[in-house]
């Protein structure tokens, strides 16, 4: 899995700090950061701007991992994950998108978030259970 989490302007943080601020900060998303909380063969990007792609080192570690598809989860549906996604179909990725596990502040844009991945970005909008993640470990997905 790859984590890509913004830096919130800190820049000389890493993403264990941002793991420990999500769990000991004192916010509602520590009970999300627990359940999401990374193993250590995960690999970790630290964002500065809406897309995982803009200015890191996504890219080249999908093309390490040679990865041809991209399952993207996450807050904002319609920043955030949206960006990802324009960012993922101009350099040829295919794009899943799991509805029940990404979210948006507002509930409606983030429908249409969903609608226009779907339509202009060719991404499959799909319920997270139908996903078969061996199949795409052994490059059928």
């Amino acid at each position: 899995m790859i984590y890509a989490n913004n830096n919130f302007g800190h820049w000389r943080s890493d993403f264990r700090q941002a793991v420990e601020h999500c769990l000991h900060g004192g916010g509602r998303g520590a009970k999300l950061a627990e359940t999401l909380l990374p193993d250590a063969e995960d690999y970790f990007i630290l964002k500065p701007k809406n897309s995982a792609f803009y200015a890191t080192p996504l890219a080249e570690l999908l093309q390490f991992l040679d990865l041809k598809t991209l399952v993207l989860t996450g807050i904002a549906t319609d920043s955030c994950v949206l960006f990802t996604a324009k960012d993922a179909h101009l350099r040829n990725y295919s794009v899943v998108v799991p509805a029940d596990c990404v979210a948006a502040i507002n509930r409606e844009d983030g429908r249409h978030a969903l609608g226009y991945m779907q339509r202009a970005l060719n991404a499959r909008v799909v319920e997270s259970a139908s996903i078969d993640f061996e199949a795409f470990k052994s490059g059928k997905g």
